[in-house]
């Protein structure tokens, strides 16, 4: 087994995604959200099963965490899910890694009635800050997401 010990935050979020300014919150463009959480994907295909938490519930572990933005692993056993939320300021992008995921979703901005998308693996969605969502996995089989943030969304000792 090979550990390896990775930079601290503003050293970690230019080394993922080096154009990033992690000095200043709020200024990542969608585009960089998007390849962050591709560029992570890999990496939580193979350690999904490392996320502490109870079996059949809804895990998930902080991946990164700088002043700019933040990403998460979320591991979704088969019919757990998060009702409706927003994410406050912050714009994300969920990528679904491994199975599949239902999102409902609004905005807040412009209500209207919930629109639903299924969402597989490889693909990703963006969350604009105005979007209220739900998620959940409708199918047998666990599916694995990643998730970034810009401005993060919690304090480090929080969960999503």
């Amino acid at each position: 087994m090979t550990i390896v010990t990775l930079p601290p935050g503003r050293q970690l979020a230019r080394l993922l995604h080096p154009a990033s300014d992690a000095d200043r919150v709020g200024v990542i463009p969608t585009e960089a959200l998007h390849a962050i959480a591709s560029g992570l994907s890999g990496w939580a295909s193979a350690v999904h099963h490392t996320v502490p938490g109870e079996p059949g519930t809804r895990r998930y572990a902080r991946l990164v965490a700088t002043p700019a933005y933040e990403a998460w692993l979320i591991v979704w056993p088969s019919t757990t899910g998060l009702g409706l939320h927003d994410h406050g300021v912050s714009a994300g992008v969920l990528r679904v890694v491994q199975g599949e995921l239902v999102e409902a979703f609004t905005d807040r901005e412009r209500p209207g009635p919930l629109r639903t998308r299924r969402v597989g693996a490889g693909q990703s969605v963006t969350l604009p800050p105005t979007r209220v969502h739900a998620v959940w996995n409708p199918v047998p089989a666990t599916a694995v997401t990643v998730h970034v943030y810009a401005p993060p969304l919690v304090p480090p000792t929080s969960g999503p």
